[in-house]
């Protein structure tokens, strides 16, 4: 369950501070932003530090609007980014972060500002794992889900394709 998956790594967290941890807890706060039927309302925001959402009790994490759940995501997986800038799964964990984002926010104009943080994570995450074909393929996915652009997602794919044809 992710409320106790949440409540598990931010123990962690707190006994062991790596960057492991931080992507765990930010794990747990995406996949309980995916669920639907959270309360309204907004405490968190891009500014909110995660020094913040870590003071947060039980009770309070577990009635967090789905806006918070992914701002807290964000935290703590920049976090951990931040602790190990040189480790790609960070930044492929903030791109799918922002892609199942930008796919449950119904705001036009929020949903375009997240697409466009999405795409940069994805060209990101690329050119630090340049042959990982698997993101590749999402980040194709994305171009053709989300901003229903045929065009790049071929490309994206063509991208794919020549680093594993066979994938």
């Amino acid at each position: 369950h992710s409320d106790d998956a949440i409540a598990h790594f931010r123990r962690a967290v707190g006994l062991w501070p790596s960057d492991v941890c931080y992507s765990k807890w930010g794990g747990g706060f995406a996949a309980r932003a995916n669920s639907a039927g959270f309360p309204s309302g907004n405490r968190l925001n891009e500014g909110t530090p995660l020094a913040e959402i870590m003071r947060l009790d039980e009770p309070a994490m577990s009635h967090m609007s789905r806006s918070d759940l992914f701002y807290a995501a964000r935290a703590a997986l920049m976090h951990a980014h931040g602790l190990n800038p040189l480790y790609s799964d960070h930044i492929n964990n903030l791109a799918r972060l922002y892609g199942k984002w930008t796919s449950l926010t119904t705001d036009p104009n929020e949903k375009s500002r997240l697409a466009d943080q999405t795409a940069a994570l994805y060209e990101q995450a690329v050119r630090i794992s340049p042959h990982n074909v698997f993101l590749w393929n999402e980040w194709a996915l994305f171009h053709l889900d989300q901003r229903g652009d045929v065009e790049s997602a071929l490309k994206t794919i063509g991208k794919s394709l020549a680093v594993d044809s066979k994938f």
